[in-house]
Parts: structure tokens; C-alpha cells; sequence
């Protein structure tokens, strides 16, 4: 009895230890892979009480590596352009000028009656009243009306250039770098970088640091 109440609890700090370090808070935000892989950690958990002798550490040690790897994947994916794509999550165009894209409305099988609804919220009674409408990484809508203001296309992620925004733009590296240079920064200074009504917009670490 005492063994199984000890191995719950350890097992039960490893997971909270598990989820105080989850990057993403809501499931609806995580990528397949993160998905999968807390899934099977949480499903291993339940198994690794249940062994006994030796076999529950050498399972506890499977389990830390398991959510290694999801760590390791989550760092990767913030460096690799590539990783990002085939692992993890990008903002996606719902209404562009006032017209539903229907490829990627149809590709995410996303509800019209919630964007509807979410659109009536933000007080908008005509999609043709809408600039923008971006289902954002987060799985949050970002809704852009009309008012001369422009998506703002993300271009530097903590210090990563984000090739997918340079491509929207119709930019390249060399075009992102003379804007860095103008403004008297490197790219490893930058924590977040977007280009909004035709003009680049950036935040330093630095600034985050003093704030």
C-alpha cells in the first residue's frame, strides 16, 4: 500500500512538473507531434505505477526521456523553418479582402457558424467588412477590419527569421537584413519583428528586459 501511494505521488510531481513547462496552455494550440507525445506520456504514467520492482524505474526513465524528446523537438522547431512546417502549427488565412478562402476553411474543416459568430462578437455583420481574418498558431482568431490597417505579417521570431512571412511580403533575407541595419540592430537582438501598413516594426530583447 505504501509503495503504490509513494509511486502515485512521484508520478503525479512528474507530471506537474510536465505541464508547468508546456509551452502551449490549451490543447486546441499544440501540434500533432506535442499532442501525441503528452498523450503517451500521460498513458505511460498510468502503466509505470502499475510495474513493480526495477521495472518501474527503468519505465520512469523512458518517461523522462520521452518528454525530452518533446522539449528538444519544441527547441528544434524554434530554430528549423523545416521542423516548424512538418511539426508544428502557422497562422492560417481565413478571409482575405472581404472573401472567405474556402481551401483553407475546407483543408482545417473550420466551422463558418463559428467564424460567424466570432465575427459578431468583434461587431462585424458583413465578411466584406473584413480586411483579415487569421486563425492564429494559438488556435485564437485575429480579425482585421477594414480600416486602412494591414495583416501584420510576422517577420523575426526570438531572433528566427520566418521565411513564410518574407514570402507573403514578397521580401528575402537580404531585403530584412538592410532594414535591421537602417534601425541599428542585429538579428540576434530581435525578439519579434512584423511588417504592418507597409512599415517594419521592431522589438528588442533588450526592451522586454528593461520593461
Amino acid at each position: 500500500m505504501i509503495e503504490i501511494v509513494w509511486k502515485i505521488s512521484l508520478i503525479y510531481l512528474f507530471l506537474l512538473v510536465v505541464f508547468r513547462f508546456q509551452q502551449h496552455k490549451e490543447v486546441n494550440s499544440m501540434s500533432c507531434f506535442e499532442l501525441g507525445n503528452l498523450i503517451l506520456i500521460i498513458v505511460f504514467s498510468v502503466t509505470t505505477i502499475r510495474t513493480t520492482g526495477n521495472q518501474f524505474y527503468i519505465d520512469s526513465i523512458i518517461l523522462v526521456l520521452l518528454w525530452g524528446l518533446q522539449l528538444l523537438l519544441q527547441w528544434l522547431m524554434k530554430r528549423e523553418e523545416t521542423l516548424k512546417k512538418a511539426f508544428g502549427k502557422s497562422p492560417v488565412l481565413l478571409i482575405e479582402n472581404g472573401k472567405l478562402n474556402f481551401k483553407n476553411i475546407s483543408h482545417l474543416n473550420y466551422s463558418l457558424d463559428y467564424l460567424f459568430v466570432k465575427l459578431k462578437e468583434e461587431g462585424i455583420h458583413q465578411i466584406e467588412e473584413v480586411n483579415y481574418a487569421v486563425l492564429e498558431e494559438d488556435g485564437s482568431l485575429a480579425i482585421f477590419a477594414k480600416e486602412g490597417s494591414d495583416y501584420p505579417f510576422p517577420l523575426i521570431l526570438d531572433g528566427v527569421i520566418n521565411m513564410s512571412g518574407l514570402h507573403e511580403i514578397g521580401k528575402d533575407t537580404k531585403w530584412l537584413h538592410k532594414i535591421l541595419k537602417g534601425k541599428g540592430v542585429s538579428l540576434n537582438e530581435v525578439f519579434y519583428a512584423f511588417q504592418k501598413n507597409h512599415h517594419v516594426f521592431v522589438i528588442k530583447k533588450q526592451d522586454l528586459i528593461s520593461t
